[in-house]
């Protein structure tokens, strides 16, 4: 599947952040206030702090000042640019070990509700993948029953997180199940 590419120049961290684990957060937990420290990982992360004049500021909320982040998931960054596109629902997701949790873009673990339910389920029945590997990392969802799918991807040759099978694989089964209506694409940034 052909999959257009969108360029980000976010500020980045770099990679010796440690990962927050997100995928052990429960509904209502906040990311960084209550997502607990990975020891084996590190991840690079949209730095709040502009690092050259070239760099593109990220979004931020007011409440991003009151909780105190210094960095946030790109997944996240993306959820926000994409609210402003006015969606009847927006999410970013992770699933690791097993787990999959769905965040606002305001970094707080939110339930499964519908109308997002309803086309999650429906890519479950699908794609026959309970936890659905593959999905790409942020989800919006509009009135008009357009879903645009993104997936966030570091730009760093170091990095080997790439576009996998099982990423083609949903994307093709969302572009069959609503036609017209699927905007797929990966946010290279950093």
């Amino acid at each position: 599947m052909n999959i257009r590419v969108i360029s980000r120049k976010w500020p980045t961290t770099g990679t010796e952040v440690p990962y927050r684990n997100t995928h052990e957060l429960t509904v209502g937990q906040h990311w960084w206030k209550d997502a607990p420290l990975g020891v084996n990982f590190s991840q690079h992360y949209v730095s709040l702090r502009a690092s050259s004049e070239t760099a593109e500021a990220a979004f931020t909320y007011p409440s991003d000042l009151s909780t105190g982040p210094q960095y946030l998931p790109p997944e996240a960054v993306i959820a926000r640019e994409l609210k402003i596109e006015r969606p009847s629902w927006v999410v970013w997701t992770e699933v690791f070990c097993g787990k999959r949790v769905f965040m606002s873009p305001e970094l707080f673990c939110i339930p499964e509700t519908s109308p997002m339910k309803d086309f999650l389920d429906q890519l479950r029945d699908a794609t026959g993948r309970p936890l659905l590997g593959g999905l790409p990392d942020v989800l919006a969802g509009f009135d008009d029953g357009r879903i645009i799918m993104r997936e966030a991807k570091h730009v760093s040759k170091k990095y080997r997180d790439k576009w996998g099978p099982k990423q083609d694989d949903v994307a093709r089964v969302a572009s069959q199940l609503w036609p017209g209506k699927v905007d797929v694409a990966i946010v290279e940034w950093g």
